[in-house]
């Protein structure tokens, strides 16, 4: 039996992901699913068997850490004694940008510290990538390109789904062929509401894009080469099928 190992990095549409990957993943295979280090799941791995990673854009990712913290139920849970540092975004960066110590030691307020999360969640030793601990970009762009990476974008969900099943398979979903816009709407992507407010990236000032930028230079490099090489395995799939998968612009 196939095992695919779903590293869930928090706030990448990740339990969203796992629901539709159980609901269409072939019943001799099976998913393993859990919010924690890249490193500490490949050690189940056996032969055979493939890691899948998600990674967004880090802006979005980065100002959705907020949102979960402030906002939601476990947010507030988990930083129940320090609300004050989540009266706004700004607050919130501001306190992990100019810390008097390293950036990395900053309190995190028991939720989720923003420095390079999705290049720590894939280099990481321990069981999870919620707080800080040192991040590898040279060993995060290994793993990105590895044949047992099967990568997924946030921002590209539906090709990403593409992607997984036609490994899982050896066939492609007739929900993958852009072209054919009947067929394209029969996907039904799963969406795991957290109650957090209605928000958009308008909602952010210079200053916090400046802020979030300092705080995902790592992640930017990760995003950026991740997208290359899931336009790439895209790309090679559409060659093989002779069908259209990405109509949108990448």
């Amino acid at each position: 039996m196939t095992t695919y190992h779903h590293v869930h990095i928090p706030k990448v549409a990740g339990i969203s992901l796992a629901k539709d990957i159980r609901r269409h993943l072939p019943q001799s295979h099976r998913l393993n699913t859990r919010e924690g280090c890249y490193i500490d799941m490949a050690k189940l791995m056996q032969a055979g068997d493939r890691m899948v990673v998600a990674l967004r854009e880090p802006t979005s990712q980065v100002y959705s850490q907020y949102l979960e913290c402030a906002d939601d139920i476990w947010g507030k849970y988990v930083t129940k004694h320090y609300r004050q540092s989540f009266s706004s975004l700004s607050t919130w960066l501001h306190h992990f940008t100019t810390a008097k110590e390293e950036i990395g030691k900053a309190f995190d307020f028991n939720c989720y510290h923003p420095l390079n999360m999705q290049t720590r969640a894939l280099t990481c030793a321990s069981r999870s990538a919620h707080h800080f601990q040192p991040s590898n970009i040279t060993l995060a762009l290994e793993i990105i390109r590895q044949p047992s990476t099967l990568l997924a974008i946030t921002e590209f969900y539906h090709e990403s789904m593409c992607l997984i099943l036609e490994n899982a398979t050896g066939s492609l979903p007739s929900f993958c062929n852009c072209k054919e816009q009947e067929a394209w709407r029969a996907f039904h992507p799963s969406h795991d509401v957290h109650r957090v407010r209605r928000h958009s990236l308008r909602d952010l000032s210079p200053a916090d894009h400046a802020e979030i930028e300092s705080l995902t230079q790592e992640d930017s490099r990760l995003y950026a080469a991740a997208v290359h090489e899931f336009r790439r395995r895209v790309l090679n799939m559409e060659r093989k099928y002779k069908v259209k998968v990405l109509c949108r612009s990448i």
